[in-house]
């Protein structure tokens, strides 16, 4: 289960600086948006991220509890790309001007769950009362990075108006983060596989094991001219320059449950 790192510490300091920087506690939405080209660049190269989101979120709304909750999803800028809202207050995002493109970073929201889960690269938990800006008191949330291969590819944030156990927002942060990354790996796993053959996965599978071009060439039973051609294949298709390269590029997703042998 999730924990949350205690961080009353970091929300001082970030209620500091906001302070320092005149950022008013009064404003009533974020002071960033996105243009709309921007933000349609955006939406495109994180369709995938996005796709994932939106159905792991409409498969969660069948437990009872998730009527309560908003579920946000922001790009690694931390600006927001989705989010699904089940409960009674359907415009409540719309009427604060929380939409696609709404930057969540510190110096246009105040102090949030988000800015701090990037900050810290950790879950983070706040209280209504820990934001900066009033418009954003109304929300208790929590917010998790979304690590592909080590790294930081967008957040998921929870929202709730209702002051709920700690406990409940673990759980689903949990669960919705945990369902989008094995997707996301799983989803990717199936791309980087069938972008090569099959000749072609065997002699990278080969070559990852040590074997030089004229050693696969006698146990496939094809020329070396053959091998050379296909690994040179490989490695336009993975636009890498060399075997160590294209290996990590196809190995860095499998796992038990996605096997390129």
């Amino acid at each position: 289960m999730i924990e949350f790192i205690p961080i009353q510490k970091d929300i001082l300091a970030a209620w500091d600086t906001s302070i320092h920087e005149a950022l008013s506690p009064y404003i009533g939405e974020p002071l960033f948006q996105m243009n709309q080209a921007d933000l349609e660049t955006v939406l495109e190269h994180e369709e995938e991220l996005i796709s994932i989101f939106n159905e792991c979120t409409y498969e969660l709304f069948s437990l009872k509890c998730c009527n309560r909750y908003m579920f946000m999803l922001f790009d690694k800028n931390l600006n927001l790309i989705s989010s699904a809202n089940y409960t009674e207050e359907k415009k409540i995002l719309e009427d604060k001007a929380l939409i696609l493109g709404a930057s969540f970073e510190a110096n246009s929201v105040g102090v949030n769950a988000v800015n701090l889960a990037a900050e810290k690269d950790l879950p983070v938990y706040l209280d209504a009362n820990q934001h900066f800006c009033v418009f954003l008191r109304d929300f208790y949330s929590s917010a998790i990075p979304l690590k592909m291969s080590g790294e930081s590819i967008g957040y998921l944030k929870i929202m709730t108006t209702n002051k709920e156990s700690i406990d409940e927002l673990r759980f689903l942060l949990d669960l919705l983060s945990n369902a989008m990354m094995y997707k996301l790996h799983l989803f990717q796993c199936r791309k980087h596989k069938n972008m090569l053959s099959k000749l072609q996965l065997r002699i990278l599978s080969l070559l990852a094991n040590g074997k030089t071009e004229s050693e696969i060439a006698k146990d496939l039973n094809y020329s070396i001219q053959t091998i050379k051609y296909h690994k040179h294949e490989i490695y336009s298709k993975f636009n890498v320059k060399n075997t160590p390269d294209a290996i990590t590029k196809l190995y860095k997703y499998n796992d038990s449950k996605c096997s390129f042998k």
